[in-house]
């Protein structure tokens, strides 16, 4: 297991800033063994956390929070902070947490009088990526279970969309003429798939793509996948549809 203390000022440039958010702050909503430090008594980081996600009304910040309060037995160490000896709450929490101390924050500039303190390793919003794209301690993926072919769906007016080699072998179904919009969604929605190496969510877009290609294909069924992988993977939001207006493009209602 590893605990990181994420500083409120790294949350609130992630309302602004969804690369840093879906490459830092989302690795600690997934099913590996990161985890956020919280203090145990009052909890006040998970409160200014909430805070910041209302003010800045980021969509996706606010489903990254509610998943980690969601599951907090996964997502979140709980810390006892004994005393306050720090005019910074982040640096007590990282201070308190069990080694190695690695505090997220935006920028160094704003913590350079502690950097020599209680042997915390500050880790700036790129140190922070790197040590998050390291995922060997991530469970058995879905793209691993793949083949490497590529497969190609054939949109509308002809227009062909190379999807990633490491798909399932269903998308090679998906040779019916749907809409540029709809094929262009589904890209986007299995690369989200692939990337988090959840097998459950990629048994569900296998069926996605079985009823999408089937020629009795039911929109029930087909709304009822999408919401799954909306549920089952926040980095879905990336596509930039709600889970609503995707069915509505797959469907073509």
């Amino acid at each position: 297991m590893s605990v990181y203390t994420v500083c409120a000022e790294f949350v609130r440039e992630c309302c602004s800033d969804e690369y840093y958010a879906f490459n830092v702050l989302f690795e600690f909503i997934k099913d590996n063994d990161k985890r956020i430090s919280v203090d145990r008594q009052e909890r006040n980081v998970l409160r200014e956390y909430g805070s910041i996600c209302r003010e800045k009304r980021a969509r996706h910040m606010v489903v990254w929070l509610k998943q980690l309060a969601s599951n907090q037995n996964r997502n979140i160490e709980l810390i006892s902070i004994k005393s306050l000896t720090e005019k910074d709450l982040y640096v007590d929490l990282a201070r308190c947490s069990p080694e190695p101390r690695k505090l997220i924050v935006w920028s160094k500039d704003h913590y350079k009088e502690y950097e020599r303190t209680h042997d915390i390793l500050f880790l700036d919003r790129e140190a922070a990526k790197r040590e998050m794209s390291n995922r060997g301690d991530q469970r058995s993926t879905y793209s691993e279970e793949r083949s490497m072919k590529n497969v190609t769906i054939t949109a509308g007016a002809g227009t062909n969309i190379i999807i990633g080699s490491k798909l399932q072998d269903s998308m090679n179904h998906l040779t019916t003429n749907i809409s540029p919009e709809a094929a262009g969604t589904l890209k986007s929605m299995a690369d989200c798939v692939e990337a988090s190496g959840s097998q459950e969510a990629g048994k569900v877009f296998d069926k996605l793509s079985e009823e999408i290609s089937s020629p009795k294909k039911s929109d029930a069924k087909i709304m009822n996948y999408v919401n799954k992988l909306f549920e089952y993977l926040p980095d879905m939001v990336k596509i930039g549809k709600s889970a609503q207006e995707t069915v509505e493009i797959l469907t073509g209602s």
